[in-house]
């Protein structure tokens, strides 16, 4: 009883985590999501300058079999639930650690599950910024859209 209990608040907690990452992201004119004045409409303006990917052209570019890699920039937790076929996790921080899972000899893209890309956008800056990564994309709509389309999904850890 005490186990379900105690799963049910980590679970909980995790949602709380998730919802904070997405409406952490600062939101200035120089970063990453900010929202244009037709969000209630569902449409989002980029202020950064990081390329955006629709969920098709990946799509598309994945079945090509592309040189890129998927990446998910949610907490371990949610990327455990459920991510992109293919996508390693590389969790948004406000400071990024050193990215060594990541090369930077392949294409990125990069996505999230908030409603303007606020967190992958903001991990694409930090990478591009910090670490001198040029080859980046943040996939438009993200992972609500990737399910939303049906497109291929896996659970559990991606090894490499």
């Amino acid at each position: 009883m005490k186990t379900d209990f105690f799963r049910k608040m980590a679970f909980m907690l995790g949602i709380l985590f998730l919802l904070n990452a997405c409406a952490s992201a600062p939101i200035t004119p120089a970063s990453p999501g900010k929202r244009s004045a037709a969000h209630g409409a569902g449409a989002c303006e980029a202020t950064d300058n990081i390329p955006r990917v629709s969920v098709g052209e990946l799509k598309r570019q994945m079945d090509e079999g592309a040189d890129m890699v998927v990446v998910d920039t949610l907490y371990p937790y949610w990327y455990r639930k459920g991510h992109i076929k293919g996508a390693i996790n590389f969790p948004w921080a406000e400071t990024l650690r050193e990215p060594t899972v990541l090369p930077r000899t392949k294409l990125l893209v990069l996505y999230c599950d908030c409603a303007c890309e606020e967190t992958s956008a903001d991990v694409a800056e930090q990478l591009a910024r910090d670490w001198g990564y040029k080859n980046i994309k943040v996939l438009k709509g993200g992972w609500v859209e990737w399910v939303k389309l049906g497109y291929p999904t896996e659970n559990g850890e991606k090894t490499r």
